[in-house]
């Protein structure tokens, strides 16, 4: 059969027509499937590549921490040869300064031996009333030996001087031992302090506090400021501080002068009245047989006229003394006491069951010695310090101003007040204070002034008072003595005069 040209053109038309739609399927289903290979391609190439990733990270870390572990490692090391370093010079001076105090000792000895240090006219004995002759404890420079502290009723005179001790004062104006601290707390804190890399000085323990206070030097390539800072965090420390200096508050005695020494009254053993101050001489007038024990915190047990006259002034009134030496001298000779001697001494007066305990001593606050303070005060005994001889603009100073203590001022025989005493809410009672006689032999007499005088005689009121009731309470004392004493200046209690003149006794 022929076909017609016509029906070929349709037929190859028909089949082009086809063929194009076929062409159209095939690109449009491979069109839509490449995407999809690509992604399996990735997620393939993921699959492999994570565990690799992941290796890697790990020995990352891994070459992280043997890095740290060498490091660390290294700081140790280094840490360790510089405690060693620190320590084997610590020794060196040490020994330095133990042959110097040796040295020192000696040389003193022949010049001190069987003298009164600075009391005019004074007798030359040194020995305290029932002395055993013994050695004092000695607590110089170099003492680094644990020291319990806990017994010691024996009396201690020891002839000789003290090493001699370097003073800095801070920013405001504070005196402190150079480069030493305090630290509170229990006999474990010493070793860890040491541990440290602190040099030990000294242990000592308070019974009333039931702490022992360890007193350690600033370490080398540190500062004092640092040095506290660290202490104060410390585990194991109650509380960290400078060793603070206080001195004597009392005026230079004036000429002495031909007159009839004042007769001193009977001594009554039932008053009883401790003196934290120098050491005094029992063989200075009127105080043979007055004095009761005597101990020294400071160093070697040293009388001076400053404690000596304190002591003629309680024993006037028939007052026992119980002394407690807490001085040593700085590098010009001057007599100053540390805020840790002074605790010692107050804590030994007061675990000795001694009822009342005058402090003619300033200086700055101590954290230290307002908390032995406070236990004195707790265990019975009253505390009375001298208000202070900087002048009437000068700040408070303490053990006067701490709140529990008795502080007293002075004034002459007219009632007026003397012209270098500190005022301030810190004082409660005035006293005669300015022109004290005090018999220094051979019918002499010597004139004294300042507020550490007057504070005595406010003691030795309390006494009387106290043994007659043993409140054991101050707040008690305060209103006994307010019943007694003068009121002075403005009405009530006043920043001059406190709550008023307490009336002298015989002197």
């Amino acid at each position: 059969m022929r076909l017609s040209p016509a029906f070929l053109t349709a037929l190859l038309l028909a089949l082009c027509m086809a063929g194009s739609a076929s062409l159209a399927r095939d690109s449009a289903f491979h069109n839509d499937r490449e995407p999809r290979i690509r992604d399996n391609d990735h997620s393939s190439r993921d699959a492999t590549r994570d565990p690799s990733d992941a290796e890697r990270r790990n020995q990352d870390s891994r070459d992280r921490e043997l890095k740290d572990a060498q490091d660390l490692a290294e700081r140790q090391a280094k840490d360790a040869a510089d405690l060693a370093e620190r320590q084997a010079k610590d020794a060196a001076d040490l020994a330095e300064r133990q042959a110097k105090a040796a040295a020192d000792a000696v040389k003193d000895s022949g010049s001190t031996s069987g003298s009164s240090s600075g009391s005019s006219g004074s007798s030359g004995s040194s020995g305290s009333s029932g002395s055993s002759g013994s050695s004092g404890s000695s607590d110089d420079e170099n003492d680094s030996d644990d020291d319990e502290d806990s017994g010691g009723d024996d009396d201690v005179v020891a002839s000789g001087g003290s090493p001699r001790i370097d003073v800095e004062t801070d920013p405001e104006g504070r005196e402190r031992r150079k480069g030493e601290l305090l630290v509170r707390g229990d006999i474990a804190l010493a070793d860890g302090l040491r541990a440290a890399g602190f040099t030990r000085l000294s242990v000592r323990h308070l019974d009333n506090l039931d702490q022992s206070v360890i007193r350690v030097r600033v370490r080398d390539g540190s500062t004092f400021a640092a040095d506290l800072a660290f202490l104060q965090r410390f585990q194991g420390a109650v509380d960290a501080e400078p060793n603070y200096v206080f001195r004597l508050s009392g005026a230079a005695a004036s000429v002495p002068t031909t007159a009839q020494p004042a007769a001193a009254a009977a001594i009554d053993t039932g008053i009883r009245v401790g003196v934290i101050d120098t050491g005094a001489d029992s063989g200075a007038p009127g105080l043979s047989e007055r004095i009761g024990s005597s101990r020294a915190f400071g160093g070697r047990y040293t009388p001076r006229a400053h404690g000596t006259h304190v002591a003629q002034i309680l024993a006037r009134q028939g007052v026992r003394v119980d002394v407690a030496d807490v001085f040593q001298v700085d590098t010009n000779g001057t007599p100053l006491a540390t805020a840790e001697s002074i605790a010692r001494g107050i804590d030994w007066m007061a675990s000795r069951g001694v009822p009342v305990i005058n402090v003619s001593i300033t200086g700055p606050r101590s954290a230290l010695l307002s908390e032995v303070v406070s236990r004195a005060i707790a265990r019975g005994s009253i505390i009375v310090a001298a208000a202070g001889n900087d002048g009437p603009a000068a700040p408070p100073v303490y053990p006067a101003a701490f709140p529990e203590v008795l502080g007293v001022t002075a004034v002459d025989a007219d009632g007026r007040i003397y012209r270098r005493a500190n005022r301030g809410e810190h004082v409660d009672f005035a006293a005669f204070g300015v022109r004290v006689p005090v018999d220094i032999g051979g019918g002499r007499v010597e004139y004294i002034s300042g507020t550490s005088y007057a504070a005595p005689l406010v003691a030795a009121a309390v006494a009387r008072h106290y043994r007659a009731t043993r409140p054991g309470d101050t707040s008690a004392e305060v209103t006994a003595l307010r019943g007694h004493a003068v009121d002075m200046g403005d009405r009530g209690r006043d920043p001059v005069f406190g709550w008023g003149l307490v009336p002298p006794p015989s002197r």
